[in-house]
């Protein structure tokens, strides 16, 4: 078993704890990323932390594990549920949430090794059968979603995007129908805004520019 994840404290943990109490079961290689994973042999079951801090999707680092034959237990602290379903249909087998008791850990890894699924817990279940987590949404209505949030006023978003402002507020419209489609009442493209960030289609802005939204 291997385990890929940047806080290398943690994993030494995971490891002592196998070593002392599960007989058959050994962490053989510890990574920081799944580029320094690749450089060793492959292995059975791959425990993923879903963020890691080279800037990485969770979506690619799962099908690079999985195009060699490993199989995938994503391992996290992550609960928006966009990110946990994409990582899912990309491959990932199981789901242990990081706050779960050390027994998840064991049972997944069985599971998973064995070529079924596991999810740890209640939370982790409804992380991933979020129907929010799975509403899908164009690359350009992505782009229009980040630009908004970032504070920016539709003409603004429009020159950005080589679009008109209207042309650009339809993609939200699209996108709002989607979500509501997905989950029923959602209150205006504001509120879709907040969920959107919140179940992680988008991440939040790390800052807002002082241009000034228009109605």
């Amino acid at each position: 078993m291997a385990a890929v994840d940047d806080h290398p404290l943690l994993l030494h943990g995971i490891s002592a704890h196998l070593e002392k109490n599960v007989a058959c079961m050994r962490l053989t290689v510890i990574a920081a990323t799944v580029d320094e994973l690749l450089a060793d042999a492959p292995v059975d079951v791959v425990l993923l932390d879903v963020r890691l801090l080279d800037g990485s999707t969770v979506e690619d680092n799962v099908r690079r594990i999985r195009a060699t034959g490993s199989r995938v237990v994503l391992f996290t602290t992550e609960h928006r549920s966009a990110v946990i379903v994409r990582a899912m249909q990309a491959g990932a087998s199981g789901l242990i949430l990081k706050e779960d008791e050390d027994a998840h850990l064991v049972a997944a890894v069985r599971e998973v090794h064995e070529g079924r699924t596991y999810v740890s817990s209640d939370l982790a279940e409804h992380l991933v059968s979020d129907p929010a987590g799975a509403v899908r949404f164009t690359p350009r209505e992505l782009e229009v979603l980040r630009l908004r949030a970032t504070g920016l006023a539709w003409k603004v978003i429009g020159a950005q995007l080589g679009i008109t402002k209207d042309t650009a507020y339809d993609h939200v419209k699209h996108a709002l129908a989607k979500y509501q489609q997905a989950v029923g009442r959602v209150d205006g493209p504001a509120d879709l805004l907040a969920r959107v960030v919140a179940d992680g289609h988008i991440d939040a802005p790390e800052h807002a520019p002082r241009t000034r939204r228009s109605p």
